[in-house]
């Protein structure tokens, strides 16, 4: 159950300024406004709506510095890999490296989605969990974006054939 809450309350994070920075389509799902359904069934005040926003922008700078750490970490590791050339040794290192990013971005992650949290009621805790599960479970059986078949990653295309 946590694990479903800690995604749901990522996407309320998520969701907030950058809806309202970046219209349109294209560039992160929760930039395209993939949690304003769980706005919708939160029913939050005003007030809360206030308190999440300006939590997501205490936030913002560091989560963006460490997402832009990780890709580059990870993104290292890949051409990397690719190169023949590369020694494991040196493999290990950049593993380790993109390993340790990807957490402190899990970690600044997490310390933002406590403090939305805190922000709701018991009440919504509960609508949020529910809706978590919910969404987690279409998520399983593929009701999200097109041919995704069970063991890939939404926004990873429909897997091998």
């Amino acid at each position: 159950m946590f694990k479903h809450a800690t995604l749901l309350t990522l996407l309320l994070v998520a969701a907030l300024p950058l809806a309202a920075q970046r219209p349109g389509r294209g560039g992160h799902a929760s930039q395209r406004g993939m949690g304003a359904p769980v706005f919708a069934c939160l029913e939050l005040t005003e007030n809360q709506k206030i308190q999440m926003k300006s939590i997501t922008e205490k936030h913002q700078a560091t989560m963006e510095a460490k997402r832009k750490a990780a890709q580059e970490a990870t993104q290292a590791l890949h051409r990397a890999s690719r190169t023949a050339a590369t020694s494991e040794a040196d493999l290990k290192a950049l593993h380790d490296r993109a390993s340790a990013a990807r957490f402190e971005l899990m970690q600044a992650r997490r310390a933002m989605q406590q403090e939305h949290r805190a922000v709701l009621t018991a009440d919504q805790l509960v609508k949020m969990e529910k809706y978590q599960a919910e969404r987690q479970e279409r998520m399983k059986n593929g009701a999200f974006g097109r041919g995704h078949r069970k063991g890939s990653r939404p926004g990873m295309g429909p897997g091998p054939r």
